[in-house]
């Protein structure tokens, strides 16, 4: 469990297993997370697959932020090397990450990105895996 905290510790943005730096301006026309970052992601969101495969790796993406806020689109710009880590990645910030939307000069609010990036560990005290879906091959 000490290297969770100093994984934690070293991003003031990670959470449990998983850093998520972004780029947070302080610039009121940029989109801005309401929330850290860090939180979207966590120690249960492991996908079972990339742990039975023993995965890691960092996700780079970009997200669409819609006027209201909400995160209309992910893009994956880098992959981890993990298919599994990657479509895990976008899935959770489509349900999970609010913005801040950017704005216009006036003030409006409009459509904007926000790009970042999820490190994928595996902890030294994984929980147990489950067992692979009937008829996949290990």
């Amino acid at each position: 469990m000490e290297k969770l905290k100093e994984i934690s510790f070293a991003f003031v943005t990670g959470a449990g297993l998983f850093a998520c730096a972004g780029a947070v301006s302080a610039h009121p026309d940029r989109a801005a997370p309401l929330n850290n970052p860090g939180s979207w992601v966590n120690v249960q969101d492991y996908p079972a697959e990339a742990l039975r495969n023993e995965e890691e790796g960092i996700t780079r993406f970009t997200l669409r932020i819609a006027p209201d806020g909400s995160v209309s689109a992910c893009n994956v710009t880098q992959g981890s090397g993990s298919a599994a880590l990657d479509a895990k990645t976008c899935e959770i910030l489509l349900v999970r990450a609010r913005f801040r939307p950017a704005t216009d000069p006036s003030g409006k609010p409009v459509e904007g990105v926000w790009s970042s990036s999820v490190r994928w560990m595996i902890p030294e005290d994984a929980p147990p895996l489950p067992p692979p879906p009937s008829g996949e091959v290990i």
